[in-house]
């Protein structure tokens, strides 16, 4: 199967006539298969991910670890947009004491890794549209991505402060408060592939909506793989070598090529697989 055709026939493992989790994993891996080169954007948002893991670790910034060694096997790392996984976090806490140059510097480092994972979002859903026959060369590529930027701030900060809300102590209230970003995250999951089409983040949203009717369960098992996906990889290195000085960077660069480049393919096929169906 040549480079040029094997897109095309692919999409139809999606699901036959309707998204399968197993479906898109499947879809996902026969994809990269036959486009190896797919995984290069996020390989190198990885590298600069790793990079500024090393800065934010050697600086005066307090950081904490974002690996199961610090919150176990089965924490989900969710994004609404296809990013980068870092091994390295600050804590709420941690910005509300920083000084203003360390708080431009801090801000500056999760801004360069944010934008870096949107750049490689983009590049990725247009291979995948141009390879089914959905892509449109006369949308121009950073508006769509400055959107997509924006929408991923947006979103990441109102998870940030549902997170402190959730960590502050609703205690039974946590598992719904849990299952309605999952279900919302469903029924957005293929936001990013519409921004990138040339729409705009409302209407990407209304459409995404429309589109995920009678799939959420689906996709919310997709976000939920990927999510769990991503805190194991990130992990990987240093439970495999725990003296290995550079076990964290290692993480982020394995975790961010592979889930980062899954969760854009991911999008970008079912996101064409509903549109030619209108969403069944």
């Amino acid at each position: 199967m040549t480079d040029g055709t094997a897109g095309v026939d692919d999409a139809a493992s999606v699901a036959d006539t309707r998204v399968t989790f197993g479906g898109v994993l499947r879809a996902v891996w026969v994809f990269v298969r036959h486009r190896p080169t797919v995984v290069v954007p996020f390989l190198l948002a990885g590298v600069v991910t790793a990079l500024v893991d090393v800065m934010r670790v050697a600086g005066p910034v307090p950081t904490t670890g974002q690996t199961a060694a610090q919150y176990g096997p089965l924490r989900i790392v969710f994004h609404a947009v296809p990013a980068p996984v870092s091994a390295v976090g600050t804590s709420p806490g941690a910005w509300l004491g920083l000084e203003l140059s360390w708080l431009a510097v801090t801000g500056g480092l999760e801004l360069l890794t944010a934008g870096c994972g949107v750049v490689a979002a983009v590049w990725v859903l247009r291979r995948v549209g141009d390879a089914l026959g959905h892509g449109d060369a006369t949308v121009s590529t950073w508006p769509a991505a400055g959107r997509l930027f924006g929408y991923q701030l947006a979103v990441s900060g109102l998870l940030a402060g549902g997170s402190v809300l959730v960590g502050g102590g609703l205690g039974l209230f946590g598992l719904p408060v849990v299952l309605l970003v999952l279900y919302v995250a469903a029924r957005t999951f293929l936001v990013p592939a519409r921004v990138v089409a040339g729409d705009g983040v409302l209407a990407s949203v209304e459409w995404s909506w429309a589109r995920t009717h009678g799939h959420a369960r689906t996709l919310a098992g997709v976000a939920v793989a990927l999510g769990v996906a991503a805190n194991l990889l990130v992990s990987l290195p240093a439970l495999l070598a725990p003296s290995l000085a550079a076990a964290g960077e290692a993480g982020s660069v394995l975790a961010t090529t592979v889930v980062g480049t899954a969760h854009a393919v991911g999008v970008g096929l079912v996101a064409a697989r509903l549109d030619d169906s209108g969403g069944e």
